[in-house]
């Protein structure tokens, strides 16, 4: 009896844990949402910020940067299709995302 008790109270517990409740789509769809109200500056935005955008993972990201630090920035968000591993479909899904500042 003081096992099944055990067992259910833990059950109890672990169901009404807060930290279950904060489940990863919920965080997703939230950074989704910001993403949508936010623009990216490809000016001045780091690589770590650059990777949140769909499709630009650590090396792309790497890569606009150095791109930008060559060039000294861009000058048009259609020029990401100048970096490497950056083409129509990736900026087409992206430019929506990004605002370019001088």
């Amino acid at each position: 009896m003081k096992l099944l008790l055990s067992v259910v109270l833990t059950m109890v517990m672990a169901i009404t844990s807060p930290t279950l409740w904060a489940s990863t789509p919920d965080k997703e769809l939230y950074s989704e949402s910001a993403a949508q109200h936010q623009k990216l500056d490809l000016n001045s935005a780091s690589a770590e910020a650059l990777q949140t955008l769909p499709g630009i993972g650590e090396k792309k990201a790497a890569a606009i940067v150095a791109y930008r630090n060559s060039h000294g920035g861009f000058s048009s968000i259609e020029q990401l299709k100048d970096v490497k591993g950056i083409g129509d479909a990736t900026l087409e899904n992206i430019k929506s995302l990004l605002t370019l500042s001088q």
